[in-house]
């Protein structure tokens, strides 16, 4: 049977204790080459198997790998390893689908990041990548974009529904909320737009320029790429999220009751401010469709929820998604409800409810 070269990508869509590969991550073939994913080693007898196929006509075909659609099976028990790899083949190379693709693109622009001295400085002298090795660091480096804005020309606004990790290089920016009025203001170093990340909603705050300003800016998908990859990065950007939401706190007049509407203030935000400041009390929220809805919290930390009939962790994940209704925090709880335990880290609940939503988000369009 006569061999024909298949240049393209190549997704892997999932694997069997493979030692080399993670599900995801992609693969180019091209002009007889193989680019891996940054780090990663070679594996020749995979190697072998993408630049060069075999044109298989049967489902049933048993020897070492087959084409089923646009999928490639390789057995790689035949060659020695104990491990099995599925991948989907794409012969457009125009868009980069996932983070890992961005990846092999970042190679070909590596030399761009790594001469340009204000990114590299930056980057390195951050707390939060002080945990990371030299070569994470690099690999980390990859996942960003850099980009330039003008003074006064926003650089997000406040609604934006695909919010990016920002770090500034350069220049200043003030952070506004929705009456113009400014909150704090950034400069070299300073990271903008965690919050939004981890909540998942819109973002709740405009990012305006104050001079010529230069950004390091990471997609919501390299974000959630860079947290599976480097686990120890999830503490040093808790840490960053609960400091920013305490100095706007500090930035913005204390009302004599927490109460209002959640088309004007966002169910993540409120919660978030609730943890920040240490609140102790029941947030209780009705609406249309909204039956016993109430979340309590013991010193910032979430130790009960409930919605409709779901209970705790399934009725805050729930609740995430609300987008309208009213909502009140009443202080103090009672005297069950104070020895209460937290149901989780309340960083960890958020983040990880907010990924669900984007997942189920995802679901959904792609269906």
């Amino acid at each position: 049977m006569e061999k024909q070269t298949i240049d393209g990508i190549f997704v892997l869509r999932e694997e069997d204790d493979c030692p080399l590969y993670s599900a995801r991550q992609e693969f180019c073939a091209r002009e007889g080459q193989i680019v891996l994913p940054v780090s990663k080693s070679a594996c020749p007898a995979l190697a072998d198997l993408l630049l060069e196929l075999r044109s298989l006509k049967s489902k049933e075909q048993r020897a070492g790998h087959h084409i089923v659609n646009s999928a490639v099976y390789f057995d790689c028990r035949g060659s020695g390893c104990e491990g099995f790899a599925c991948f989907e083949l794409r012969k457009e190379r125009e868009k980069f689908l996932t983070p890992q693709m961005k990846m092999l693109a970042a190679a070909e622009r590596r030399s761009e990041l790594t001469n340009d001295s204000d990114f590299s400085r930056v980057i390195s002298e951050l707390d939060i990548f002080k945990v990371l090795s030299e070569s994470d660091l690099a690999e980390v480096k990859t996942l960003f974009e850099l980009r330039e804005y003008s003074p006064h020309s926003p650089i997000i606004s406040q609604g934006a529904l695909r919010p990016h990790l920002s770090i500034l290089l350069s220049g200043r920016v003030e952070i506004v909320d929705a009456d113009g009025q400014q909150l704090t203001e950034l400069g070299a170093g300073d990271i903008f737009g965690l919050s939004a990340l981890f909540s998942g909603n819109p973002v709740v705050a405009t990012i305006v320029p104050l001079e010529a300003c230069r950004v390091g800016e990471m997609t919501q998908e390299n974000f959630y790429y860079l947290l599976k990859m480097f686990p120890d990065l999830y503490s040093p950007l808790y840490k960053l999220v609960a400091n920013y939401i305490a100095l706007i706190t500090r930035k913005r007049a204390q009302a004599p009751a927490l109460q209002g509407q959640l088309a004007d203030m966002a169910f993540p935000e409120i919660c978030q401010l609730l943890y920040s400041t240490k609140k102790t009390g029941r947030m209780e929220i009705d609406g249309p469709g909204l039956v016993d809805a109430w979340l309590s919290f013991s010193e910032g930390e979430l130790v009960a929820a409930s919605y409709n009939d779901l209970l705790d962790r399934d009725a805050f994940n729930a609740l995430l998604g609300l987008d309208s209704g009213r909502f009140c925090f009443i202080q103090g709880l009672s005297a069950e409800e104070k020895d209460l335990k937290p149901i989780d880290s309340f960083m960890k609940l958020l983040f990880d409810g907010a990924r669900r939503l984007d997942e189920n988000s995802e679901s959904l369009s792609e269906a």
